[in-house]
């Protein structure tokens, strides 16, 4: 019968240790299977044999974005781009973690005088 997939990128990795799309493919089964440190050993292997492999370099930087060592995953999905510029995925990528690293927004009506007060004292209604 067929192999499991483990089983199989396993093989291939044996049969030819310089393949970097067998490292690439069982590091998405690691990846998928929660086997972060095997997924970013096999994306760092497959990045040294094949050092413009961008879908390697935006996989990396998932992984270790997930192991939360940010700035190694920005400088992958950096380096993804710059390899495919017409990549999107690193690009979202770069996005979401700027948007993660800005301040939040102040709140509504932060700067604001309270509901019910006047914005100025000229606005206020003088009784007589």
């Amino acid at each position: 019968g067929a192999l499991p997939t483990d089983t199989f990128f396993d093989k291939a990795v044996e049969i030819d240790p310089n393949d970097a799309l067998a490292y690439f493919n069982r590091a998405s089964v690691n990846r998928d299977a929660k086997r972060l440190p095997e997924a970013l050993a096999d994306l760092s292997r497959a990045i040294e044999i094949d050092p413009k492999h961008a879908m390697a370099f935006y996989n990396r930087g998932q992984v270790e974005e997930k192991l939360g060592d940010r700035g190694k995953a920005i400088a992958d999905y950096r380096r993804a781009l710059t390899l495919d510029p017409a990549y999107p995925e690193p690009a979202e990528a770069l996005k979401h973690l700027d948007r993660a690293a800005a301040p939040p927004p102040a709140p509504a009506g932060a700067g604001s005088p309270p509901a019910g007060k006047p914005h100025s004292p000229s606005r206020a209604r003088r009784r007589s």
